[in-house]
């Protein structure tokens, strides 16, 4: 999929728009899922969940399986040994699936379990991922997602999705004037599965038990802060020394083989060694220190990890409210009009083979009524350049920074990204220019692929990016991330 995106992006503007339209006719996009940061999921995906959870809770009641129905008692280890096992555990970085790895942890009653989380970001229950942060684009937590959520309980997920905005619609706009609706509404399962959860949106008919629940979009700060307060109420923070967070330390090194940490304190000042720790969990993500512990741990070639930065790249932008063109209640995924020639020119760009703008825009509704934009693709530049650092060097997001520009030309820039995307059209001028202001003050974002031979070794273990990063190509990085730790 990553090749065929790739591909597209490089084809002259009219065939790439013919050819999103025929693949968009032939239902290839919305069984591929190939669109960032959103999952979608057919029907037979969550007819295979449901028969997986059937099947596992009648072969293996006490089995710790990532789908464990939430109908239980508690969610988790309903069976308690009599002897729980003491367990010490450090997990590096506070991401969703470092958080829920805490949740299932502490609510086992096989395990009794002392956790440490070190994250070096704040307290997301204390602060919010800036409005022009390359990071702030909101994810989407399909049936997986949900699955590993409710595993804990089924509490935990009401918390986590009442701060996120419930959808299930997908919308691709070729141009201005052809739009492919390639979601609308929820699906039923096959009464033979039992249907599922009610959807609990507005315009869904809630009375019947056979729909499905929808996607939520959420702010990756939003779903942590949720984790936490679950945490927090469930367990406390370091009364019972059950658990301990500590944000704003940085791991800087991890010994696989003992379990111990070097974390940094204070603005990540002097080393400091904690531990030995049982468990050593690195969820940090895709520059993973864990993963740097288990490669020089492990003995000479038996452990690989190849981390690759993907091409393209994107920014973020944040709107009070849905552009009146499109959807409120739908995901939208905008295909550029082309540029005017003259201002290619202007702008140094070459459009002779309508190379002059291949980026799009994907706007995501989130909760409050708002909207996310993620500008994202391989724009401007010679398809040929020898190397993506090169192609970088000259593209239209990486131009887009604010030193560059003087006021005059932030309003020239305002109407010029109004030409490449008339769908935001309608937008008060004062929300344009905020938006303009967030792409003009941050870095492009850019994607990365991690591919590790073993998620584990001694005393570590790998979740999530830190494991297997896919770059959002397939919307599947939090979700994955999720039934890892509770995999795990």
């Amino acid at each position: 999929l990553q090749l065929v995106n790739a591909i597209i992006a490089q084809m002259p503007l009219p065939i790439a728009r013919f050819l999103a339209a025929t693949i968009c006719l032939c239902q290839l996009i919305p069984r591929l899922c190939f669109v960032p940061t959103f999952a979608f999921h057919s029907p037979s995906t969550l007819e295979q969940v449901h028969h997986d959870v059937s099947r596992s809770s009648k072969t293996d009641s006490h089995s710790l399986s990532p789908l464990q129905s939430a109908s239980s008692s508690n969610g988790v280890d309903t069976a308690a040994s009599s002897t729980p096992t003491p367990l010490s555990v450090a997990i590096v970085g506070a991401g969703p699936s470092g958080l829920l790895l805490a949740h299932r942890l502490l609510s086992s009653n096989n395990i009794d379990a002392r956790v440490s989380i070190y994250e070096m970001r704040p307290d997301y229950r204390r602060s919010r991922l800036a409005a022009g942060s390359s990071r702030a684009y909101a994810l989407g937590l399909g049936p997986r997602a949900r699955s590993a959520i409710r595993s804990v309980d089924s509490n935990l997920w009401d918390e986590v999705s009442s701060r996120g905005f419930p959808c299930d619609r997908f919308t691709l706009h070729v141009t201005p004037k052809i739009k492919l609706r390639l979601r609308d509404g929820v699906k039923k399962l096959p009464r033979k599965y039992g249907g599922a959860s009610i959807a609990k949106f507005e315009d869904q008919d809630t009375d019947d038990p056979g729909k499905l629940e929808p996607s939520v979009l959420i702010y990756q700060t939003d779903l942590c802060a949720a984790l936490v307060d679950g945490l927090v109420k469930r367990h406390g923070n370091g009364e019972d020394g059950k658990l301990q967070l500590s944000f704003e330390t940085r791991v800087s090194g991890a010994d696989a083989n003992d379990g111990f940490l070097s974390i940094q304190t204070e603005k990540f000042g002097v080393d400091t060694k904690v531990g030995p720790f049982d468990l050593v969990a690195g969820c940090g993500g895709v520059n993973s220190p864990v993963r740097d512990g288990i490669a020089a741990a492990a003995p000479e070639n038996t452990f690989t990890a190849e981390t690759r930065t993907l091409p393209g790249e994107f920014k973020v932008a944040r709107l009070p409210s849905m552009p009146p063109l499109l959807d409120p209640k739908s995901v939208a995924l905008i295909l550029p009009s082309k540029p005017k020639k003259e201002k290619n020119k202007k702008e140094g760009r070459d459009d002779k083979k309508g190379r002059g703008n291949t980026m799009s825009a994907f706007v995501e509704p989130v909760a409050g009524g708002g909207a996310c934009i993620l500008f994202a693709g391989r724009s401007g530049g010679d398809a040929d350049k020898e190397s993506e650092h090169e192609h970088r060097k000259e593209s239209l997001l990486s131009d887009w920074r604010l030193e560059r520009f003087e006021q005059k030309d932030i309003d020239t820039f305002v109407e010029d990204i109004l030409a490449r995307f008339p769908l935001l059209e309608g937008t008060s001028r004062k929300d344009v220019q905020s938006m303009v202001q967030q792409l003009l003050s941050q870095r492009p974002g850019v994607a990365a692929s991690v591919k590790c031979n073993a998620f584990h070794y001694g005393r570590a273990v790998l979740c999530g990016d830190a494991a297997h990063a896919t770059g959002g190509v397939s919307g599947q990085g939090v979700n994955s991330a999720l039934i890892d730790a509770a995999v795990l």
